[in-house]
């Protein structure tokens, strides 16, 4: 043991860091901790953490806290520090802010809020316009257009026009000008362009186009463009029409034997030479041999036919007869009979009489054919159930009865019976069928028609059926309202004529018509004779003979071609000249040369 230890066991004391002396088993604190002096001397102490240090350095006992921004720390029992967790601040566009603080974002305000949620007014603080941006309340230029940004962002701008667009598509300002052909343009405030209106140039007849002034040559006469766009043409004669062929003054041309020469004025003057004979109606040419009954004659030159004169025919009692003919004097042949002079005799209605050894007859219509079947002028006879006369002009009348019913789409003779299903049917003189059910279980009534089950039938063009509850359904089709005749129209149940018979509209929409024969009828349309129900074209219009309007044709406008001044129909064919021309459907005119070839224009 060292002295010191000697001494302070002998002692009974300890030494504590500060210098002073306690007694052994005496305890003192230091800070938070209790130290006490042992019996060998030395000091024991407690080692509990007494306080924590906080980022800054700052001491905070333990128990104790301090803020830390918006949050509070606690020195815990073992030295570390126990923080809230709340959020301090908000970032927004780069920046912090305090949790409560306000602070602009352009013309909003905006708010830091707990949780570190930034919210801001919504006010619109610019407008967008073509790409740039501009503030609320700015006042901005757009070409000639003043425009404002208003409160919402919204730009309203004056509604000026700034520019006109010429036709070519190119774009001037308002007030500038340009030149259109012989025309000044002006682009006025509205937007829209005002010319001066003086003609520049005329149209020709092939629609080329000449300036106002200028001149140009039409055949033979020129031709000048007027200040007012009309064409004046000096009107000298270019071209003589003859033979149906034109030529140009000074052209020489043969006709026939004889030559011809086109003079100014139009006028022809052709040599006169005869060129052939002309004789009992026929042309011939010098030279030609020909017969004129017995004789043989020749063109001679001169124009002159010579023929000889040998006697080619008899005379006897007003009758001719050919050089060796045998005949029977006082007597005529007929249809292989022999009849005295002056002997009459019949031949069908006709009366005939031998006259110098002719048959001369009357001309009566003696029949009139009607069904294959022949029957004498005044004759009756039946034709089904109508009565029927042959009349003097060859036509036949005939009453119009119908002679048949017709019923479930078959057709019945007037009086005949028939069974449709337990009913037994009558076709009626009036054409109606009448039927009796007394041999049915049950029946149907339907406009006064009595049907049985199961019975089918149309009413117009519906279907329709009798069920065993007495009920009568139908489909529900919609009938036709008309039917078409000949190109006609007419509405069903009406009756019109067709000829000398009567025809009516059914309710399919079918025509039926009684069979009566007709005297041939016709219409004349335009100087020709057209046969009745013949449908024809008068050019682009469809046309019909009948319907008692003699007749008619399409309303429809015929497109017209327009060639030197003149108007022709699509389809007509002319002449221009030695050219053959035609209106085609595009209403172009073209025209074939080739028979022109050789002419000199």
């Amino acid at each position: 043991m060292s002295d010191y230890l000697r001494k302070i066991i002998l002692n009974k004391a300890c030494t504590r860091p500060n210098g002073a002396s306690i007694r052994i088993g005496q305890t003192y604190p230091d800070d938070c901790n209790t130290c006490t002096c042992r019996d060998d001397g030395s000091i024991s102490c407690t080692e509990r953490p007494c306080f924590c240090t906080s980022p800054s350095n700052q001491r905070i006992d333990v128990g104790n806290n301090y803020p830390d921004d918006c949050n509070t720390c606690t020195c815990r029992s073992d030295g570390t520090f126990d923080c809230t967790t709340k959020v301090c601040s908000c970032t927004f566009g780069g920046q912090q802010y305090r949790i409560g603080a306000d602070f602009p974002n352009d013309c909003n305000t905006c708010t830091c809020n707990e949780g570190g949620n930034v919210v801001c007014t919504q006010k619109a603080c610019w407008c967008d316009f073509e790409g740039q941006s501009y503030r609320i309340g700015a006042s901005f230029a757009n070409d000639c257009n003043t425009c404002n940004c208003n409160r919402g962002g919204n730009v309203v701008c004056t509604q000026k026009a700034c520019f006109c667009t010429r036709p070519n598509g190119q774009q001037i300002r308002i007030q500038n000008t340009y030149v259109d052909d012989c025309n000044t343009c002006t682009c006025r405030e509205d937007g829209t362009i005002s010319c001066t209106q003086r003609a520049c140039r005329c149209t020709k007849p092939d629609g080329s186009t000449v300036r106002i002034g200028g001149t140009y040559a039409d055949d033979c006469n020129t031709c000048t463009c007027r200040t007012d766009g009309t064409i004046d043409c000096t009107k000298d004669i270019c071209r003589c029409t003859f033979g149906g062929q034109e030529y140009r003054i000074g052209d020489s041309f043969p006709n026939d034997c004889n030559s011809c020469t086109c003079q100014r004025g139009g006028n022809v003057a052709c040599t006169r030479k005869a060129c052939g004979c002309t004789f009992g109606g026929q042309e011939y040419r010098i030279g030609d041999s020909f017969r004129d009954d017995c004789n043989d004659c020749i063109c001679e030159r001169g124009g002159n036919a010579a023929c000889t004169r040998k006697a080619c025919a008899c005379t006897f009692r007003n009758a001719t007869y050919r050089i060796g003919q045998d005949f029977t004097l006082d007597s005529c042949a007929f249809e292989g009979k022999s009849y005295r002079h002056q002997e009459s005799f019949t031949q069908s209605c006709n009366t005939c009489t031998c006259d110098n050894g002719k048959v001369t007859c009357t001309e009566k219509i003696c029949e009139c054919t009607l069904n294959g079947a022949s029957y004498k002028v005044g004759q009756k006879f039946s034709d089904s159930c109508n009565e029927c006369t042959c009349l003097e002009d060859g036509s036949v009348s005939c009453t119009s009865n119908s002679c048949e019913c017709d019923y479930h789409y078959k057709k019945y003779k007037s009086g005949e019976t028939f069974r449709d299903g337990c009913k037994m049917c009558t076709c009626g003189d009036d054409q109606k069928v009448t039927c009796h059910t007394r041999d049915c279980e049950s029946v149907c009534t339907y406009k006064n028609r009595e049907l049985i089950p199961g019975e089918r039938f149309y009413d117009g063009c519906k279907y329709c059926e009798c069920w065993r509850n007495g009920e009568i359904t139908c489909d529900t089709k919609t009938c036709p309202t008309q039917c078409t005749y000949r190109g006609a129209k007419h509405a069903v149940g009406t009756s019109f004529k067709d000829a000398c018979n009567t025809c009516s509209c059914n309710t399919n929409g079918q025509v039926a018509c009684t069979k009566r024969a007709c005297a041939p009828q016709v219409c004349f349309y335009k100087n020709r004779q057209v046969a009745y129900g013949a449908v024809f074209k008068d050019n682009c219009r469809t046309c019909v003979c009948g319907g008692g309007q003699g007749v008619t044709c399409s309303p429809k406008t015929c497109p017209l071609c327009i060639y030197k001044s003149k108007v022709f129909e699509v389809g007509s064919t002319f002449t221009d000249g030695c050219k053959q021309c035609s209106c085609g459907a595009t209403k172009s005119v073209t025209c074939n040369v080739a028979s022109c070839s050789g002419k000199v224009f």
